[in-house]
C-alpha cells in the first residue's frame, strides 16, 4: 500500500498522520497538521522512566477501556500486547483476549506465551489456528483494502479481526510498543550509528575528522561520507535501498522509465524532516510513525477491523505515549548485547511484577511471525502462489519482468532464499488488479 500522500488510484491521496483537511466551497482542499509531539525534557533516570512508562500507559488504558461495550484485546504473548493486555484486566474483570497463529506438533507457535500471559491475568482467552487453506482467503483481504496488500500480515490480522468481532466491538493491540521502544533491528543498528556520529563529531571538534576521513581505508572512508550526509538523507537511503533493488529486478523498462526520480527517498525524508530531531535514534521513530510502520501500525488493523465491524486502540499510540517515548534515550531503551531480546529494556523492566518473567525475556517475534507461510508456499500452498504469479493480470499491466518474478519464486520453492513477502505481496497485487481494475 503505498505511503501518504499517494495512494494506487489516480487523482486520490491519502491524508498524512497528523494532519486533518478542509474542503471549502469552491472544493479547494486544504491539509493541515493539528499534532506535532511536544516531548519536554529527557528522562535519564530508568526509575523515572519505570514509573512514567507504569503510569502513562495505565492511565491511557483506562482511558480506551471507556465505552458502551466491554472491550477485549489481542494477546499474542510478545511484552506490547501482553503489557496492554495485563493493564486492561486490572480494570476490567472477565476481559477476552485473542491470539491467532499456528501449532504443528510440539511447536505452539505463540499459543503457548499467550496462554501463560492469559492464564496470568486471568484473562477468557481464544486461540485462532491458520492453516494453509487460509491463503484462499486472500482475494477477500484485497476487496477490503481496495488496495494491493504487500505482506503476508493482513491475511491473519484479518482472520484474527473476524473472530474478536464474533464476540466484542471494541479491541485493544500492542501496536506502535516497537517503534517507540527499540524493538527493531533497525533500533540497534541506528543508536550504533549515533555512537560512531558522536566520535566523528568530537574529532572535527579538534580538526581532525577531515584527514582521518581521507585515511586510504575503505571502512574508515565510508564511514565518514555516511557521517557527512544530511541525517535524513543517511537513514532514507539505508530504508529503501533493498527495496529498490528488488524493483529494479522485477519492474519492466517502461515502469521503471515512468516513474519520478528518487520519489520514494523524499517520502521518507520529508517525514523526518516534520518531526526534527538530533539523533538518528530519535530520527527513526518519526520515520516509522510517520511513514515506514503506518501501514503495519495503523493501516492494516484500521481497515481489517472495520471489514469486521471492530474497532482497534492502541494504547500506545496515543499522544502521551508518543511524547512519553520520545523523552526516553535510546540507550536505556536498548541493550546490544542481547540480540533479538535487547530491545524495549525499559519497556520489560516497566513491566516486572506484572507479567512473568520469561514473556519479560523473550526474543522479538512479530505479530504471526510462527505462521509458517514460507513453508506452505514451498509446498501445499506453491501452486496457487505461481498461478497468481503468472497470471494474466501481471502479464498484461505492462508493469512487470513475469519471467524474472517466475524464476525467484521457483527458486525460492527449490530451497533459495528470496523476498518472499515481496513475492506475496505480488500475489496479492495480481489479484487486485484481476478484481479492482
Amino acid at each position: 500500500m503505498p505511503p501518504a500522500p499517494y495512494t494506487a488510484y489516480k487523482n486520490i491521496q491519502r491524508l498524512p498522520p497528523a494532519h486533518s483537511v478542509i474542503i471549502r466551497h469552491d472544493l479547494a482542499i486544504h491539509p493541515r497538521s493539528y499534532w506535532q509531539p511536544q516531548p519536554g525534557s529527557l528522562l535519564t533516570d530508568p526509575r523515572d522512566c519505570i514509573t512514567a512508562i507504569r503510569e502513562t500507559l495505565g492511565n491511557v488504558t483506562r482511558r480506551m477501556l471507556i465505552g458502551d461495550v466491554r472491550v477485549a484485546a489481542t494477546l499474542s504473548g510478545g511484552i506490547d500486547s501482553s503489557a496492554v493486555a495485563a493493564m486492561a484486566s486490572q480494570h476490567q474483570a472477565g476481559l477476552r483476549s485473542f491470539c491467532v497463529s499456528h501449532r504443528s506438533g510440539n511447536n505452539a507457535g505463540e499459543f503457548a506465551a499467550a496462554r501463560k500471559v492469559a492464564d496470568h491475568i486471568r484473562s477468557d482467552h481464544t486461540e485462532l489456528q491458520i492453516e494453509p487453506v487460509d491463503l484462499m482467503r486472500l482475494p477477500q483481504v484485497v476487496r477490503a483494502f481496495c488496495e494491493p496488500v504487500f505482506s503476508s500480515v493482513p491475511l491473519h490480522a484479518y482472520n484474527l479481526a473476524q473472530s474478536i468481532s464474533q464476540h466484542a466491538r471494541v479491541a485493544l493491540t500492542g501496536n506502535g510498543a516497537d517503534e517507540l521502544f527499540g524493538g527493531y533491528a533497525d533500533h540497534r543498528l541506528w543508536l550504533a550509528k549515533d555512537r560512531r556520529r558522536l566520535q566523528w563529531q568530537a574529532l572535527e571538534k579538534r580538526g581532525l575528522a577531515h584527514w582521518i576521513g581521507r585515511l586510504p581505508l575503505p571502512f574508515v572512508r565510508q564511514s565518514y561520507q555516511s557521517c557527512c550526509l544530511a541525517p535524513e538523507q543517511r537513514m532514507s537511503q539505508a530504508r529503501l535501498h533493498p527495496i529498490s533493488e528488488f524493483a529494479a529486478l522485477i519492474y519492466s523498462g517502461p515502469m521503471q522509465r515512468s516513474l519520478p526520480p528518487d520519489i520514494q527517498f523524499e517520502i521518507y525524508e520529508s517525514a523526518s524532516r516534520q518531526w526534527p530531531a538530533e539523533s538518528y535514534s530519535s530520527r527513526l521513530i518519526t520515520q516509522l510513525l510517520l511513514q515506514g510502520s503506518q501501514y503495519a501500525m495503523v493501516q492494516i488493523p484500521d481497515i481489517t477491523g472495520m471489514a469486521h465491524a471492530l474497532e482497534y486502540r492502541s494504547p500506545f499510540l496515543d499522544r502521551d505515549m508518543i511524547e512519553l517515548a520520545l523523552r526516553i534515550p535510546a540507550s536505556l531503551k536498548i541493550d546490544d548485547r542481547k540480540g533479538d531480546a535487547g530491545g524495549k529494556q525499559i519497556l520489560r523492566q516497566s513491566m516486572q511484577g506484572i507479567l512473568p518473567d520469561s514473556i519479560l525475556q523473550m526474543n522479538k517475534l512479530g505479530f504471526g511471525a510462527t505462521i509458517p507461510y514460507q513453508k506452505w508456499a514451498r509446498g501445499a500452498a506453491g501452486s496457487y502462489m505461481r498461478e497468481r504469479l503468472d497470471h494474466p493480470a501481471l502479464h498484461d499491466c505492462g508493469l512487470f519482468q513475469v519471467d524474472t518474478i517466475l524464476k525467484m519464486f521457483d527458486g525460492f520453492v527449490q530451497g533459495q532464499w528470496a523476498h518472499f513477502e515481496m513475492l506475496f505481496g505480488l500475489v496479492a497485487l495480481s489479484i487486485w488488479l484481476e478484481e479492482c481494475l
